[in-house]
């Protein structure tokens, strides 16, 4: 245990032949070391190496100093102030937050100090080991990011463990109020997901992310609607064409038609001479598929468009169709499957990985 004692509301310590002086705080609820640039009763080279077992219970360590000294030269803003703190045999690293409205980082962040908080709040409850706290006072709340560091040993090494997560925690809440994480987890889904040959699920992917599907399209098309009957059933109510998602074009209100098939959907046949190669029959069906689907939308439009309550038109629509990857072709093989795809007049082919890279290109652009 580390030398001390208490005397009245004053806790006398003895660190590195210094006596420090600590004062109760109700806040924290136990006793407060503080030293900042000002009058440093200790700093951080006097702390580096006590070990979390050898501190009191609820004995808290406050340093605040200037960017350019440790531990500071090491904090991520907002960042601006560093507590060590031992807490019922539990050790924490705590960094407060500033809530100046004239602050640096403000500046330099560019976002609403309450929408960033939000968000952080938010963040931080997707973390392992890490909350949040907010402290009233007089001044307005003071906020805490709270780090358990009780795998470490000394109060260096609890820094360096919490300050790999403030990294994190600070990184994710600027990519989401940036709307860079939305584009992060797409991206990881693909990854994830490259092998699934399951329609149904990137069926559901592509409902929760529609505006992926969006960027199939030179001009502005949101989804208009998803699993739309097109038309065909006969006398007995069977049959019927199901598009997998129709997209309407909101400046013109005339729609296009999107079918999907998976990442693992063949493109290329046989080879039929040399270096020459015929489109896969999963290719051929789903391109008559959607040949069809645009033929039934055509002849029963004003059915349609007498049930739908949004008006649309359908004019020519425009047809695509997203299948299979282009990883795994061979030379000749990617060199048959564009001239083909290329000579098509009304319907354009996607591969999954051309989509994706899209996105990616998108995050990458907004980074």
């Amino acid at each position: 245990m580390l030398n001390y004692k208490i005397e009245g509301e004053k806790t006398f310590m003895n660190i590195n032949h210094k006596t420090i002086v600590g004062y109760w705080d109700n806040s924290l609820k136990g006793v407060l070391f503080q030293s900042d640039f000002i009058a440093p009763e200790y700093k951080y080279k006097d702390i580096i190496n006590i070990r979390h077992m050898d501190i009191p219970n609820n004995f808290h360590f406050e340093i605040m100093g200037n960017h350019t000294e440790e531990p500071f030269d090491k904090l991520p803003y907002p960042a601006f102030c560093v507590t060590f703190s031992k807490e019922i045999d539990i050790f924490f690293v705590q960094f407060q937050i500033s809530f100046d409205d004239d602050d640096e980082w403000r500046t330099q962040i560019k976002w609403i100090y309450e929408y960033y908080i939000a968000e952080l709040k938010k963040q931080v409850s997707f973390m392992d080991n890490v909350q949040f706290v907010e402290i009233p006072s007089e001044y307005g709340p003071s906020c805490y990011v709270k780090c358990c560091e009780n795998n470490s040993t000394t109060i260096g090494e609890a820094l360096n463990e919490a300050l790999s997560k403030l990294n994190e925690l600070f990184l994710k809440t600027h990519y989401a109020l940036q709307g860079i994480d939305k584009f992060m987890k797409v991206i990881d889904f693909w990854y994830k997901n490259k092998e699934n040959s399951m329609e149904s699920t990137w069926h559901e992917f592509f409902i929760q992310h529609n505006w992926v599907l969006s960027q199939c399209f030179s001009l502005p098309f949101i989804l208009f609607k998803d699993k739309a009957y097109a038309g065909g059933k006969d006398l007995s109510n069977r049959g019927g064409s199901v598009l997998d998602f129709i997209y309407k074009n909101n400046l013109f209100e005339n729609v296009a038609i999107l079918e999907i098939k998976t990442p693992l959907t063949q493109l290329i046949g046989q080879e039929y001479r040399n270096s020459v190669f015929s489109i896969s029959a999963d290719l051929s069906g789903s391109l008559n598929q959607l040949l069809h689907y645009k033929d039934r939308l055509q002849k029963e439009y004003y059915v349609n468009k007498y049930n739908t309550k949004t008006a649309f038109h359908a004019l020519n629509p425009k047809c695509v169709l997203l299948i299979g990857t282009l990883e795994g072709l061979g030379e000749s093989e990617k060199q048959n499957f564009e001239l083909f795809r290329s000579e098509l007049r009304t319907i354009e082919i996607i591969t999954y990985d051309e989509l994706f890279e899209k996105i990616k290109l998108l995050k990458d652009l907004l980074q």
